[in-house]
């Protein structure tokens, strides 16, 4: 079922005695249509005139007397964020919704026009272009122009790519707001209350303006040609426009509504009687929509017009909220908040099937200021032109779900065109050959889909399984060399160890020899007898034997069949020693 919402602010604390809502609520959301109710509130807000902006995840409200803007996430409920700036903000539009990714345009007490992009955190600051504060802002429906009204009667109009461009020309350094302002509109007397928009996209789009000096002005933005002028009645301090673009809505101090029809003094459009255009024209006295006697003087701070355009709510001092309907002009109260209703935004109707955004930001990115648009070139630039700043980065997520169904048609039903926005590489159809030949794109276009390109790709497929058989069998070959490597390396660090394991065991078998010589050379020369000396010999002879067996034995269970040779040549020495020594004493 559709339903309509709009979204209501306070400037002030303080409950009202017939109000049900809290005191500490400061921003409203209410249901228009079915039926009237309070949905939900955001606390801690003063909201002053102008100072509410809305995007599709998130709201923006300036602080009344204070140079901070509060973040509220609307999927959460919550106050996200305080964000401080370096002046007090008048006036605040948020520029290009995209899944909440956008700008928020702020307006200034020094008549600056600040521009925030919430999603990556970087801020771009124009010079003080405004004599005094800016006191509102409009932006057409495609996003390309702000325009800001000032104090100071003047209303200029922006460039917005080219006041969030990277690059500034070398030329305007001097004068860093000369590429971003388009024009300055000069069609007040006196202090601007209000500017609007038209809601076409064409190049014949209008803008609305009302000042102090009691006039309201339609004006073509693109060339800034005045179009219509009309005389009102009071000093007006709201505006809006009707959906359709056939109307605007005034409100002033008196707290009453004022209808101006665009087309109700000329039987055509706004720019087909030129003696129109330079003719003040006052509206008719019944389209001037007065409030009830017994209400009282309450000035209207705001108006909106609901989606259908046909019904007014407007915004008063003393908290209530009316209803007015188009085709009777008749008033009704629809609430009443505790405080003075400074703004009211429409919603867009919910319950069509919305658009997919391409982006969803979650949280914003707090602001960091730019200097692109600072007074001073940029240290170290000579080109004038400046690069993308370092950490350049948006924060926002992708869609939950990404539509496949370009991916999934075929080829051959999309037009170049189509293809060249939705596939890695240009279509043959778009290419352009340096050589003239004409027929070189034709005839690689009917070559796709050919036998003989089936072919070639038949025998590329089979070259290269063929190679990576080939890769797979090299590999494996490497694997076993390694193998094979780290085997014998084990394998000649054994024997290195049996080696020397073996020299020392026949040094000192051959220092037990050399002492039993030894004794029984002292044994001969002491006259010892034969007997003790063949006892002493036999001694030594087995000593050795038993040394060299047990070591030879240790050996052998630690060695390879490279050591059986040396184990030989120590038993044969062993043998010959001990036979040597009894043939000396047998001759003895």
């Amino acid at each position: 079922m559709l339903s309509e919402q709009f979204l209501t602010s306070v400037e002030s604390s303080g409950k009202a005695p017939n109000s049900a809502i809290s005191k500490d609520v400061g921003i409203h959301l209410h249901n228009f249509k079915p039926s009237y109710a309070v949905k939900s509130g955001f606390k801690k807000s003063s909201t002053p005139p102008n100072c509410l902006a809305l995007s599709s995840t998130h709201i923006y409200a300036a602080q009344s007397e204070k140079a901070v803007v509060h973040v509220y996430s609307r999927a959460k409920g919550n106050q996200e964020a305080v964000v401080p700036f370096a002046e007090r903000i008048h006036v605040a539009k948020f520029v290009g919704d995209n899944g909440g990714a956008g700008v928020l345009a702020l307006g200034t007490a020094g008549g600056r026009v600040i521009l925030w992009e919430v999603h990556t955190g970087r801020q771009v600051t124009t010079p003080p272009s405004h004599l005094q504060e800016v006191t509102s802002l409009a932006v057409d429906p495609t996003n390309g122009f702000l325009l800001s009204g000032s104090a100071d009667s003047k209303i200029h109009v922006w460039s917005t790519l080219a006041l969030l461009s990277f690059a500034t020309p070398p030329k305007d350094y001097g004068n860093p707001s000369a590429s971003s302002l388009l024009r300055t509109f000069s069609g007040h007397r006196s202090g601007v209350t209000g500017v609007c928009t038209g809601h076409s996209t064409s190049q014949t789009n209008i803008a609305v303006s009302t000042s102090k000096s009691g006039d309201c002005l339609v004006w073509d933005y693109h060339t800034g040609d005045v179009l219509r002028t009309f005389i009102l009645s009071g000093t007006p301090t709201s505006l809006a426009v009707d959906p359709c673009d056939r109307a605007c809505y005034v409100g002033f101090e008196d707290g009453s509504i004022q209808l101006i029809n665009f087309f109700k003094t000329s039987s055509s459009s706004l720019d087909e009687d030129s003696s129109l255009v330079s003719t003040p024209l006052q509206p008719p006295v019944a389209d001037h929509w007065s409030l009830p006697s017994e209400s009282g003087p309450t000035p209207t701070l705001c108006v909106a017009v609901v989606y259908e355009g046909n019904f007014v709510l407007s915004g008063h001092t003393d908290g209530q909220v009316r209803v007015w309907d188009v085709a009777t002009h008749s008033c009704s109260t629809l609430t009443i908040l505790e405080a003075p209703v400074t703004n009211l935004l429409a919603l867009p109707l919910s319950g069509l099937e919305p658009k997919s955004p391409s982006l969803k930001v979650d949280q914003v990115t707090k602001p960091r200021y730019e200097s692109s648009l600072s007074n001073s070139k940029p240290s170290g630039n000579t080109s004038g032109t400046s690069a993308v700043p370092y950490g350049y980065s948006i924060n926002a997520q992708l869609p939950s779900t990404l539509s496949l169904d370009l991916f999934q048609e075929s080829i051959k039903d999309r037009s170049p065109v189509h293809q060249a926005f939705t596939q890695p590489g240009l279509p043959p159809s778009l290419l352009v050959y340096p050589s003239g030949d004409s027929s070189a794109a034709a005839t690689m276009g009917e070559s796709i889909g050919q036998p003989e390109q089936e072919n070639e790709n038949i025998h590329l497929r089979s070259t290269i399984t063929k190679l990576e058989e080939k890769h797979s069998a090299l590999w494996q070959k490497m694997v076993e060399i390694r193998a094979e490597k780290i085997r014998l390396e084990k394998s000649a660090n054994k024997r290195a160890k049996n080696e020397n394991a073996t020299s020392a065991s026949r040094k000192k078998n051959q220092g037990k020899l050399d002492s039993a010589n030894g004794k029984r050379n002292r044994d001969r020369t002491n006259g010892a007898s034969e007997s003790e000396a063949s006892s002493d010999l036999a001694w030594s002879s087995s000593s050795i034997d038993e040394g060299s067996s047990v070591k030879l034995t240790s050996d052998e269970e630690d060695s390879d069949e490279d050591l059986k040779p040396a184990k030989k040549s120590i038993n044969g020495l062993t043998q010959e020693a001990a036979k040597s020594s009894e043939d000396e004493v047998m001759a003895e």
